[in-house]
């Protein structure tokens, strides 16, 4: 812009992702812009140590958590000054806004995960992985009828309630729009890029569980971390076991301090279903399409995703590569040209 240009103001309409609510009172617009700007946030993905000083002089962040433990007042003033509280103070107006934002959302997921199962490459791709064209068809046309609901059914984990689940009794996937790890703390909304990887994950469990052929299995499983291997590198905390938080979403963590790596954990996190589903995941958060050429230079750039940090515990990232660009499909070409 041109030195001495005024700015012009802009004036955010009163908008949900269903369209344009003309008669919203102005908490609703105010609540509505806050959701969207926390929804988004630039560098989603960016982490800190969960042990180290964040800055010279300055305590731990795991200090810094203990400390909070024991300040429950302290906590609920950060999360005044962050807005969060909003929900509290107006339960109705926030919940409703989050929700509509969090099914949208879903939704979106769910079309594109259709638009993947249709394309003739995805086809291709599961003949090649030992189908006939009769199953083929039948695997892909499950993405149309995909049968998903926001919430979580009560499943739980060591860490509390998990943040989404397929359920094969009912063929259902849930996703939690909040974080809530405790009736003592204040929930808080998903972020958009945290949401729509587990929302692809626990879709892909409708198109996998009981659907994945033994060559697929064995084209997972070929690149997997032997157990010791794992458990010495989580034992020295090494590579993708380094503890980490992330900035913009504090209640998620990463590397050891999400898993123990117990042998029950690598025998699920290793499970050909779900290194499937976490592909997927990881597939939704670069925006791709079938057919396209997945570089190593991409997957770094999402190496701290949830989904990412999970395949990197227990696969080196040039197996992700390969999962990428050939799961279910004849390596024709090396994995190695596409840098």
């Amino acid at each position: 812009m041109p030195q001495g240009t005024k700015h012009q103001s802009i004036e955010l309409p009163a908008v949900t992702v269903y369209g344009e609510q003309p008669e919203r009172s102005l908490l609703q617009q105010l609540t509505a812009q806050l959701i969207q700007r926390a929804n988004e946030p630039q560098d989603p993905f960016e982490v800190q140590s969960y042990t180290q000083p964040s800055a010279p002089g300055q305590e731990s962040l795991l200090d810094f958590l203990v400390a909070m433990s024991h300040a429950p007042a302290q906590i609920k003033r950060n999360v005044e000054r962050s807005g969060v509280l909003l929900q509290h103070l107006y339960p109705g107006s926030y919940r409703k806004e989050v929700e509509q934002q969090k099914e949208k959302e879903f939704e979106n997921v769910a079309n594109w995960m259709k638009t993947w199962f249709r394309s003739p490459i995805t086809r291709e791709r599961l003949e090649e992985g030992g189908r006939s064209p009769k199953v083929a068809d039948w695997v892909a046309s499950k993405a149309e009828n995909l049968n998903f609901q926001l919430g979580n059914p009560g499943v739980s984990n060591r860490t509390g309630l998990v943040a989404g689940a397929y359920l094969p009794e009912e063929n259902k996937s849930y996703v939690r729009p909040y974080y809530i790890s405790s009736p003592n703390t204040l929930p808080y909304f998903r972020s958009k890029p945290f949401f729509e990887e587990t929302a692809a994950h626990e879709l892909m469990h409708q198109m996998t569980v009981n659907k994945m052929t033994d060559k697929e299995k064995d084209i997972i499983k070929e690149g997997v971390y032997g157990y010791k291997k794992v458990y010495d590198m989580a034992s020295e905390q090494k590579g993708a076991w380094k503890p980490f938080v992330y900035k913009k979403e504090p209640r998620a963590v990463g590397g050891a301090e999400k898993d123990d790596a117990s042998f029950e954990g690598y025998n699920y996190y290793t499970s050909p279903e779900e290194i499937y589903a976490r592909i997927m995941s990881v597939r939704r958060s670069l925006g791709l399409l079938p057919g396209v050429a997945v570089a190593k230079k991409m997957l770094e750039t999402i190496k701290n995703s949830p989904a990412m940090n999970d395949l990197l515990r227990y696969m080196p990232m040039e197996h992700v590569q390969k999962l990428m660009n050939t799961l279910a499909k004849k390596e024709e070409t090396p994995t190695e040209v596409f840098v």
